[in-house]
């Protein structure tokens, strides 16, 4: 068994090949192609060689290593069968579509390094694939089959036959892209089902008790705001409308009145 490789450990060698005269970028792209680190441990040594902030950061590591990622040369392809990592043996993660629920990845969140900085925890929703706790190796899953995304849109879509809007009360500073709509204390990932609606978010979701709040985009914000929580009630084919602004640096949130 070998030991995993630690945050101290990628940024010395980092350090190292910096000082024998390689750039900051060619020294991400070695180390995520030869050895086998994940992306998620590689913005910290390039935030702090330039200063950067962690999503700056980021981005500069996946623009270093986009070729190698796009000519798939790393991560090397896990055996099918794989239940372990290659490199330190432990468990992986496995994110299957409609079968991994939001605790187990919560639970795996709290844990591992790999989501450390990250706002898995909060958001409970992880890309399909397979994942190394301590982010040794990353594998994400596409899927292209085209009947299986149709047999659950319908599955979906008997199930959440009642909808909200979320509607910007008065359009300004703040837009929709600027927040995170929470249902149920889980941001929602449903896509906007009609795009004629401006300054809206619609939302389809089963009938039952349910709440709602809306936060600031950011999660890692110290300051960030949200809204209240509401708690509402919606049957068969209902259709709530729910107006948020901000309001002297605040967000405020409320349920119209029916008319």
């Amino acid at each position: 068994m070998t030991i995993p490789i630690s945050q101290a450990e990628i940024e010395s060698r980092f350090r190292k090949l910096i000082d024998s005269g390689m750039s900051d970028r060619d020294a991400v792209r070695f180390l995520f192609e030869n050895d086998l680190i994940g992306l998620l441990f590689l913005w910290k040594p390039i935030a702090s060689h330039r200063n950067l902030e962690r999503r700056d950061a980021m981005k500069f590591v996946l623009a270093a290593t986009k070729e190698v990622r796009e000519k798939g040369g790393a991560p090397r392809p896990l055996p099918m069968d794989a239940t372990h990592c290659p490199r330190c043996r432990e468990k992986l993660f496995v994110v299957r579509p409609g079968q991994t629920t939001r605790e187990e990845i919560v639970e795996f969140a709290s844990h591992a390094s790999m989501c450390e900085g990250t706002s898995i925890s909060e958001d409970g929703w992880i890309h399909p694939g397979r994942y190394c706790p301590n982010g040794c190796i990353t594998e994400l899953w596409e899927f292209g089959y085209q009947d299986l995304w149709d047999r659950m849109e319908r599955n979906r879509a008997m199930r959440e036959t009642a909808s909200i809007l979320v509607r910007l009360e008065s359009p300004g500073s703040t837009t929709l892209e600027d927040v995170k709509i929470y249902l149920d204390r889980n941001i929602r990932r449903t896509a906007r089902r009609n795009t004629t609606l401006e300054n809206c978010e619609y939302i389809e979701l089963e009938p039952g008790t349910h709440t709602i709040i809306v936060r600031d985009y950011d999660a890692l914000d110290p300051n960030r705001r949200e809204s209240e929580q509401i708690e509402f009630a919606i049957g068969q084919g209902q259709q709530i409308e729910f107006c948020f602004a901000d309001a002297d640096g605040r967000l405020t949130l409320h349920q119209k009145k029916a008319e």
